[in-house]
């Protein structure tokens, strides 16, 4: 059968439940319970069409999967408008293969470690963190990052070959890659949160395969900075320590080297007072970069927001370098919408007014209405689509496409703002509008305040460039 793309379910045991190397009886009472309830199923489709493709199950699971999950993660990795639950065939083949229609779902159970980062290293090394994966800080983080393109899964495809690479030990004299990463691009578009994500993910897929993930991250900035004269030496020993976590086999290890820049710069322009040493500290991550190929359980994901100023032989290294620019207008769009169905969610906005009936009984409404988040907003395709058309008419939601109408319209005020900062300004809309009396706010208010907190930042934006440039 061939696949057109497929579901991943990342299942999260609870703590409590000792974990089986084999879970095919869990697989065959999700798929049933799933397939048995299409209806449902094809809501959390259209759900996740306007999160990413991804949609969290927590709270509706049935009794005998409750009593050992804690939640299910679905993410879509296919094209969402043209699955048809009602006109395909579901099956479960041979080795537990499930499938619906061309599209497979894959199954991966997994626990989280709830200790947060320390530095476990070498006590002279606090530039360093260390944090055991899957970690329950970065529960979620994946699914919160919304890029251009298919930006995630391509990065994590390259990482997931590097991986079964090391595995197969293939000649990497015949077949060259040194496990290198580089998201490079302007402060603030995700670059260090999507290092941890794809960490994150990978420990997940994997989880069975490896007895312990392990994410050592390096501020590459502090280490230069603080032991300036003796920052060479340092990196050595940084290494050392990553080779020691190496050497036992059932460890994968994550090196994340965060503002690398400053570890690498170009030794054709040094001009410091010191200008020996770093060329010396480029020098030795160099050769650790090359002394660690060895180790097919080593992986170094590295990230940069000055990038013309790097040594040609660190960039050569450089097995994927991908530029993470600021988010075009559809992704602005999906941001918003996502932090504002997490408010709705939340009680902090109403979806009708204040002189509806239902105000006063809101709370309820909340809790009854399971289908409410779904209609707030249209897909961003859907609306383009429909503008386009001049189709606008045709929807029987009116209040739905006027709401999705309206954050469009914001989303492209938004234009090059950093995903740090749109996700910024949800908290700052709510914090213009809110007050001890009435706290509650509809989502009418809310967007008229996303609109002012919008307007405000672009002129802020353009003071502090004017400033900039005198």
């Amino acid at each position: 059968m061939d696949s057109n793309g497929e579901i991943n379910l990342e299942v999260l045991i609870s703590s409590k439940i000792s974990m089986n190397k084999s879970n095919t009886e869990m697989e065959h009472l999700i798929f049933r319970w799933l397939t048995e309830n299409l209806q449902y199923l094809n809501r959390l489709i259209r759900m996740a069409r306007n999160n990413n493709g991804n949609i969290l199950i927590d709270k509706e699971l049935p009794e005998i999967l409750a009593e050992k999950i804690v939640n299910i993660r679905l993410s879509f990795n296919c094209d969402l408008k043209r699955i048809d639950l009602f006109a395909v065939n579901f099956e479960i083949g041979t080795n537990h293969l499930y499938s619906i229609g061309n599209i497979q779902f894959k199954f991966y159970f997994y626990q989280l470690y709830e200790d947060t980062s320390t530095n476990h290293l070498e006590d002279d090394l606090p530039c360093t963190f260390h944090t055991c994966l899957p970690s329950k800080d970065f529960n979620g983080l994946w699914e919160s990052l919304v890029f251009d393109i298919n930006l995630q899964y391509k990065l994590l495809s390259y990482i997931r070959t590097s991986m079964i690479f090391g595995k197969k030990q293939i000649d990497s004299t015949l077949i060259n890659w040194n496990k290198v990463l580089l998201l490079h691009g302007p402060p603030g578009t995700g670059k260090t949160s999507l290092c941890k994500a794809l960490a994150q993910k990978l420990s997940i897929i994997f989880f069975q395969q490896y007895a312990c993930f392990q994410l050592i991250e390096i501020n590459a900035h502090s280490l230069f900075s603080k032991w300036f004269s003796e920052s060479g030496k340092l990196v050595l020993k940084l290494f050392d320590s990553i080779r020691d976590f190496a050497e036992d086999k059932s460890n994968m290890i994550f090196v994340l080297i965060d503002e690398v820049e400053s570890l690498v710069y170009d030794r054709q322009r040094t001009n410091s007072s010191d200008p020996s040493d770093a060329v010396r500290v480029v020098n030795a991550l160099l050769t650790q970069i090359d002394s660690i190929k060895r180790y097919p359980n080593i992986m170094i994901l590295a990230n940069s927001n000055v990038t013309n100023a790097m040594d040609n032989a660190f960039i050569d290294r450089v097995d994927i370098k991908q530029f993470i620019g600021y988010p075009s207008i559809a992704t602005i769009y999906q941001i918003y919408a996502s932090c504002i169905l997490e408010l709705i969610k939340c009680e902090m906005i109403f979806n009708f007014e204040k002189d509806d009936r239902l105000y006063q009984q809101r709370s309820q409404q909340s809790k009854e209405d399971e289908d409410s988040e779904e209609e707030i907003f249209l897909p961003y395709d859907d609306l383009i689509e429909a503008i386009q058309n001049d189709a606008t008419n045709d929807y029987h939601d009116v209040e739905s496409l006027e709401n999705s109408r309206r954050l469009l319209e914001i989303s492209k005020m938004s234009e090059n703002f950093a995903g740090r900062t749109l996700r910024k300004l949800p908290f700052l809309a709510i914090a213009l509008n809110s007050n001890e009396i009435d706290p509650y706010i509809t989502l009418t208010q809310f967007l008229h305040s996303l609109e002012r907190v919008v307007i405000e930042r672009i002129q802020d934006n353009e003071y502090f460039n004017r400033d900039a440039n005198r």
